[in-house]
């Protein structure tokens, strides 16, 4: 049968083992969900930054546009203006394929459906009969007369479409910033499990362990107890033997004569 020492050694063990294993499945599990939201935010910034360069696109499309109340050579501008509306809809096109069911909201904006892709076709549309009225060649007052109704609405629907572009970011870095938030909280939960483990450990493994060594160290065990207590009797016998009164001789018998 076990010892009382045994025992308490063993529920020791458990204990220490328990708390170790604790902190590391917290860690490992911690680590998953922190990954997890590290992947769903960069996803947010990649829809960010492409949001970005639609309205980066969009001011560019409207400044050409302008260009064509001017110059008469607008070679250059083209080239540029059908770059953007190539990019312009290779973006729309991946929003609606990847981020309209992440970001239900984008139904109604940048181009999705309802009015925003309304406001989206418009100016695709104007920007489009501007190249094709310009690669005719007509003379300079046919052309501004024809290409004027086209400039007005590239210009006068490139705010509203603006306004949707930053509705759909402040729609992704309000979903960042959600994942953010969860990773901080994720973090600080995990801090105080470590903390309550680390507490539990201390009065539950190390203050028992640290109590076993102290009574180790200053009573050395039984069998030096068991030494030290034969010692101190022995000696106290020797002792006794030593210090013993001594017995008086017996006197002479005396003859009586």
């Amino acid at each position: 049968m076990a010892s009382k020492q045994q025992i308490s050694l063993r529920n020791l063990r458990i204990a220490y083992i328990s708390a170790f294993s604790l902190i590391l499945i917290m860690a490992a599990l911690t680590q998953t969900v922190v990954q997890v939201a590290l992947h769903e935010v960069t996803i947010s910034r990649q829809a960010a930054t492409l949001e970005s360069s639609q309205a980066v696109r969009s001011q560019r499309l409207n400044r050409d546009a302008l260009l064509f109340l001017g110059a008469t050579d607008h070679t250059a501008t083209i080239k540029e203006m059908q770059s953007d509306l190539a990019g312009l809809e290779q973006t729309r096109k991946l929003f609606t394929a990847q981020y309209t069911p992440r970001y239900p909201a984008f139904a109604t904006i940048d181009g999705g459906h309802g009015n925003g892709l309304k406001v989206y076709l418009a100016v695709y549309q104007a920007v489009q009969r501007l190249i094709a009225i310009d690669e005719t060649h007509p003379p300079a007052s046919v052309r501004l007369k024809l290409e004027l109704p086209y400039i007005s609405i590239v210009f006068y629907k490139e705010p509203e479409q603006l306004n949707n572009i930053q509705t759909a970011l402040s729609i992704i870095n309000a979903d960042a910033d959600g994942y953010i938030s969860h990773i901080q909280l994720i973090e600080l939960l995990f801090f105080g499990i470590t903390v309550l483990v680390l507490m539990f450990e201390a009065v539950f493994v190390l203050r028992p362990s640290l109590q076993q060594f102290s009574v180790a160290i200053t009573f050395g065990g039984p069998s030096s107890s068991t030494t030290t207590t034969t010692t101190t009797t022995s000696t106290t016998s020797n002792s006794s033997d030593r210090f013993s009164p001594i017995e008086p001789l017996a006197e002479p018998t005396k003859d009586i004569a």
